[in-house]
């Protein structure tokens, strides 16, 4: 009679089949994820092998070093993506999470107010496009966020002023304000 594992082990490398409808994306976050956890656990060395140790080990990295919530659920998708056979067996890892899920508070960008939007929709209009300075009015005024629309403030000659630090995630195109 074989003796069975306490717990499945899953294939110790990712296939790539299942590899290939992985996100070009999301490797890459993966690797920037698993960047600093494994200078962490290298610094010492720790050789973890276990899935225990690893879960461990991330708990650990979060708690001696300042790592926010994204950084830290995308370290241990990370692991859990390089070593498919710890899938599910990061328990500590994953009621972190949970946990975090539940006290965070999200921080959101502060939306752009009517005064700001009408002081540069004016200055645009003024430098010879007023559409797209109505545009930006318009857009205030319905709740799009700033950074919805196509502005290029480069083609429009404000180079580094106020208007462009304060916009810089907007880019124009003449005639319409698009929105993802």
């Amino acid at each position: 009679m074989a003796i069975q594992p306490a717990h499945p082990t899953g294939p110790c490398y990712l296939d790539p089949i299942i590899g290939q409808r992985v996100q070009p994306t999301t490797v890459r976050k993966y690797q920037k994820a698993r960047r600093p956890f494994l200078s962490f656990i290298t610094e010492p060395p720790y050789w973890p092998e276990t899935s225990g140790e690893f879960n461990d080990l991330l708990c650990e990295w979060r708690h001696s070093r300042t790592i926010n919530k994204a950084a830290f659920e995308s370290a241990v998708a990370a692991v859990e993506s390089s070593l498919p056979q710890f899938r599910g067996q990061l328990p500590w890892g994953r009621a972190l999470i949970h946990s975090w899920a539940i006290v965070h508070v999200p921080q959101h960008k502060v939306p752009m107010g009517e005064g700001p939007a009408v002081h540069i929709g004016v200055h645009i209009a003024a430098r010879g496009h007023p559409r797209l300075g109505a545009g930006l009015v318009s857009q205030q005024a319905v709740g799009l966020p700033e950074d919805r629309a196509l502005v290029d403030f480069a083609a429009l000659g404000l180079g580094t002023t106020l208007h462009h630090r304060l916009l810089s995630s907007i880019t124009f195109r003449p005639g319409f304000i698009a929105v993802e």
